[in-house]
């Protein structure tokens, strides 16, 4: 898999995460979590771990997700929804039933279905620059 695609999957599995615990806060440890993205045909732990790392910054950084981030033992604490991500999986699919992006995400985090993760990860984040919604 690569770079981009584990980054999409992360970042859906994050989503899900937190649209699930809404509107608390909550902590990620990635030792704890890494099992939903290790599998047999990609069974490598460390780009994982380093994916995983970045994405946290990126959405923090980028304003998706507010978050105190602990580098020395991959801990991320206090991770909350902006309402720039809130708005966008708060969108619905395109799909034969319409649901919303989050609820997707929660499925998909619930079930280890990366490519849905994938898909709907990239969603969220296109979801977010979409105008009037």
């Amino acid at each position: 898999m690569k770079n981009h695609d584990r980054f999409l999957v992360v970042t859906g599995f994050i989503f899900s995460q937190l649209y699930e615990r809404l509107p608390w806060r909550i902590s990620i440890n990635f030792e704890d979590i890494c099992n939903v993205f290790v599998t047999r045909e990609d069974n490598d732990v460390m780009p994982w771990q380093e994916i995983f790392c970045a994405t946290i910054k990126w959405l923090t950084d980028e304003g998706y997700i507010s978050s105190d981030w602990e580098n020395s033992n991959n801990l991320c604490v206090n991770l909350k929804l902006t309402r720039i991500s809130l708005r966008s999986l708060l969108a619905f699919t395109k799909m034969d039933e319409p649901m919303l992006v989050g609820d997707v995400l929660v499925e998909a985090a619930d079930s280890g279905n990366l490519e849905a993760l994938r898909i709907y990860g990239r969603a969220a984040l296109m979801a977010s620059s979409w105008p009037n919604y």
